[in-house]
This record gives C-alpha cells, sequence and structure tokens, in this order.
C-alpha cells in the first residue's frame, strides 16, 4: 500500500519543470515507500490537444519517483528471494562511455531486459540521466539510450513505458 500525497506548489512560478515527487516515509523492516508526494507546479497547462493523455504519463512518471526510480531508494533496494539488502555496488555502477563518466543501472532484470531490448549480451547496464538538475540527473533514465521511455527528464507528447523500466520495479524486490 501507499499513500500519496498531491498538492499544487505555488512557490515555483518561474519553474521550467511541471511536476516532482519524491518517498517521504519508509517501511521500518523492508524500507519501501508507503508513503510520498507529487507536487504539480503553476505551469501546467491544460489547453494541450492531449490534455489527459499527457497528464495521466506525467502523474505515473511521478509516481514512479516515489516507488522506486529515486537516488533515494537504491540503496534499499531488496533481493526479492532472501530479503536482504541487494547493496548499492550491485545496482549502480559507474563507467566511462564514450569519455564520459557514466552512472549505470546494472541490476539482474534491468541488464537481462536492456541485451534482449537492444540485442546486445555486451551490455553492463542502462545509463541514468547525468544532466540537469539535482531532480533529474540520477534519477531519469539517459535520453540517448531510451528515448520515449515514460522514465527521461524531458516531456514528449507520446511515451511508452519500456519493459526496461518495469524490470527496475522487479529489481526493487518491493
Amino acid at each position: 500500500d501507499l499513500i500519496i500525497f498531491p498538492y499544487i506548489d505555488t512557490s515555483t512560478n518561474n519553474s521550467n519543470y511541471e511536476a516532482y515527487a519524491s518517498p517521504c516515509i519508509l517501511a521500518g523492516d523492508t524500507h519501501r515507500p508507503v508513503a510520498g508526494y507529487i507536487a504539480f507546479t503553476q505551469i501546467l497547462k491544460l489547453n494541450k490537444q492531449n490534455w489527459l493523455k499527457y497528464y495521466t504519463a506525467l502523474a505515473m512518471h511521478e509516481l514512479t519517483h516515489c516507488l522506486v526510480f529515486s537516488p533515494n531508494l537504491y540503496p534499499f533496494y531488496i533481493n526479492p528471494n532472501t530479503h536482504q539488502p541487494l547493496g548499492i555496488h550491485n545496482i549502480l555502477k559507474t563507467k566511462t562511455v564514450n569519455g564520459i563518466k557514466r552512472t549505470l543501472i546494472t541490476t539482474p532484470k534491468v541488464v537481462a531486459t536492456a541485451q534482449r531490448h537492444f540485442n546486445c549480451t555486451s551490455i553492463e547496464g542502462v545509463e541514468l540521466e547525468n544532466q540537469g538538475s539535482e531532480g533529474t540527473a540520477g534519477s531519469h533514465w539517459e535520453a540517448r539510450q531510451m528515448l520515449t521511455d515514460y522514465m527521461m527528464g524531458a516531456s514528449y507528447e507520446e511515451v511508452t513505458i519500456s519493459e526496461i523500466t518495469l524490470a527496475l520495479f522487479e529489481d526493487s524486490g518491493w
């Protein structure tokens, strides 16, 4: 179970993002998120032609930050079979790609799913975004690899829920 506290953030008049979210209470035994907040900013534009679909995807994106896709949660991922912590060294890896230091999610199902998706058995992980503010870098997929996935840091009219993102849910152990 998860309790979400949605609200409109009126203090971000000059923001360039439409929403943000975070878990705020974790279960004592498993560290699984049990409460989180989703804040929508004042730059929401309900006059978009596909506003319902667009903002449904935005809400799902923010909900995913509350559930699994947050640097605050990575250290608490557990092995679903043993219920023991995975350890951050089994979740994140730093690697230089094309001369740039990148952080990759290296959990088992994410890697296996990415290898199938990209038809490449040498993939070691899926890159996290390395640009943007604290709320973007490290908490979204790198757009260069995962363009159109709903967990990128940029908004697009058409988004998809990839099997790679669903694998991250599984790998959290929750």
